[in-house]
């Protein structure tokens, strides 16, 4: 029997827990107008990201984070952010919504603002931007369940991939064990109430 490489058991895993979060979220759909449903999850996905790169913007420019590495890891996670926040705007319209270009406020206030004034050096740093990653992963674990275009999910998905191996990366930097889950949980997700 031919042996399974770690990147295989991986990718099975992300799959299933992505196919499981589908299934488990397709009942709760209990919006009547799936279009305005899918505008505002598509809003709160920009936010999100919009959060992740001014957040990221602050560490870059007050020097918390010190190594090269880090550095330039925080740097490219911020570039992709900025890169989803442009796709899901572009989305929004194209869904017929008008794009978001604000921070999520929930999130803001929530995960962010009450830790921000104690990142103080890289390592909570890191700790911030790997919480703001797994809430943005989860949520578009979420998100893809209750998405009601099939384009809109595929774009979700795609989007929250990147993010779930943002979470790796930034545990190679604090060197925790990577895919110490080999499900993606959902207990980090965002909820209705942060919806913009």
């Amino acid at each position: 029997m031919p042996r399974l490489a770690r990147r295989d058991v991986l990718r099975g895993g992300v799959a299933a827990s992505v196919a499981a979060a589908v299934a488990a979220c397709r009942d709760k759909r209990d919006v009547t107008d799936t279009e305005e449903a899918d505008i505002s999850l598509l809003r709160t996905a920009s936010s999100l990201e919009v959060l992740a790169v001014q957040t990221y913007d602050k560490f870059i420019v007050s020097g918390v984070l010190t190594t090269p590495a880090t550095m330039e890891l925080v740097t490219l996670l911020r570039d992709h952010h900025d890169h989803h926040a442009d796709r899901l705007r572009t989305a929004t319209e194209d869904a017929g919504g008008d794009a978001y270009g604000n921070p999520n406020p929930f999130a803001q206030e929530r995960a962010v603002d009450p830790v921000l004034p104690s990142v103080k050096d890289e390592p909570s740093a890191i700790a911030l931007a790997r919480t703001i990653e797994t809430m943005i992963a989860e949520t578009y674990a979420v998100a893809a369940g209750v998405l009601s275009a099939p384009d809109l999910r595929q774009a979700i998905m795609a989007i929250g991939a990147t993010e779930a191996r943002h979470v790796a990366a930034l545990d190679r930097v604090t060197a925790q064990p990577v895919a110490a889950d080999a499900f993606l949980k959902t207990d980090a997700a965002l909820g209705p109430q942060a919806y913009v």
